[in-house]
C-alpha cells in the first residue's frame, strides 16, 4: 500500500487502527463478545497508536496549529452536527448542550468525539515534555508522573474541563507508542 503522498503504509498498523475503531463501534453497541479485556484496553490501545505517529512539527506552536486543523476542528464539526441533531430530537434549542465539553464528564451531543480533545491535548502535553526533558529516560518518568496525576484525578472523580484529564491519563500509553517507534520494533 502507498498513501497519496508516496510514503508507504505499515500494514499491520492500519489493520490495528481499523481493529482499533471495530472495537469502540461493537462497545458503544455494547457487544463485546465475552472478552473482558476488550472494554479496558479499546482506548488505551488508540493512544499508543498515536505515539507511534507523534511529530512536534518544529514547535508547539506549529504543532498546535497542525493539531488544531486535524482534531479541533472536525471536533468542532461533529459536535455542532451533533448538536444539531439533539436540538432536533427534543424539538427545543437546549443551549446547556453548548457547554458540555466545559462542565460535563459526558457531553451529551454526540460524546464519542471527546477524543479528539483528549488526543489534542495529549499531543501538546507530550510536546511540552519532550522541549523540556531530553533524557529520554527522565521523559519517561515525567510521562508517568503526569498520568498518575490524571489517574488520581480519575479516581477521585475530579473534574477537568475539555478531558483534560483523560489527556494526563492517556499520556503513558501515548508515550508507549513513541518509544515503540523509537526503536527498531517495527
Amino acid at each position: 500500500f502507498r498513501s497519496s503522498v508516496g510514503k508507504p503504509r505499515i500494514e499491520f498498523i492500519d489493520l490495528a487502527k481499523g481493529m482499533c475503531i471495530l472495537f469502540v463501534v461493537l462497545n458503544h453497541c455494547d457487544v463485546t463478545f465475552g472478552q473482558p479485556l476488550i472494554h479496558p484496553m479499546r482506548m488505551p490501545f488508540y493512544f499508543i497508536l498515536s505515539g507511534l505517529f507523534f511529530k512536534d512539527y518544529g514547535g508547539i506552536f506549529n504543532l498546535m496549529e497542525k493539531k488544531l486543523n486535524k482534531l479541533i476542528v472536525p471536533f468542532l464539526f461533529f459536535f455542532l452536527i451533533g448538536l444539531l441533531v439533539a436540538w432536533f430530537k427534543m424539538r427545543s434549542l437546549d443551549f446547556s448542550l453548548l457547554i458540555d465539553p466545559l462542565d460535563n464528564w459526558a457531553m451529551r451531543a454526540n460524546s464519542p468525539i471527546w477524543f479528539l480533545i483528549c488526543l489534542f491535548w495529549t499531543n501538546v502535553i507530550f510536546c511540552i515534555v519532550c522541549m523540556m526533558v531530553k533524557s529520554l529516560y527522565i521523559r519517561g518518568v515525567v510521562v508517568l508522573c503526569i498520568g498518575a496525576i490524571g489517574y488520581i484525578l480519575n479516581v477521585y472523580q475530579i473534574f477537568t474541563p475539555l478531558f483534560f484529564g483523560s489527556a494526563l491519563t492517556a499520556l503513558p500509553f501515548f508515550f508507549t507508542g513513541y518509544l515503540i517507534k523509537r526503536f527498531p520494533l517495527l
